[in-house]
């Protein structure tokens, strides 16, 4: 699969069809998005989509991580991986 780290983005109407044309751009076709932070819009805008799942950097799931096909990260949620999983730095 693909590890893909996007900008930082918020789904202001909570429409599916608005997560469903990011999705489409970047090419996920079975997913997981994971943020910084707990997003109400986002998670409402994603329910709908079987193929896409949502978590944030506190509720990472590793089996949601080994079922898809890609994992799409926010640049502030790397940021946090980064910061509490890097070795040696």
């Amino acid at each position: 699969g693909a590890v893909k780290v996007v900008e930082d983005f918020a789904v202001e109407s909570g429409k599916t069809k608005d997560i469903a044309s990011i999705a489409k751009r970047l090419n996920v076709k079975k997913g997981v998005l994971i943020t910084d932070s707990e997003d109400t819009m986002l998670k409402r805008a994603i329910r709908n989509i079987p193929w896409f799942v949502y978590n944030n950097v506190k509720r990472l799931s590793s089996r949601d991580i080994f079922y898809s096909q890609t994992v799409i990260i926010t640049e502030s949620a790397a940021k946090i991986i980064n910061s509490k999983y890097a070795k040696g730095e």
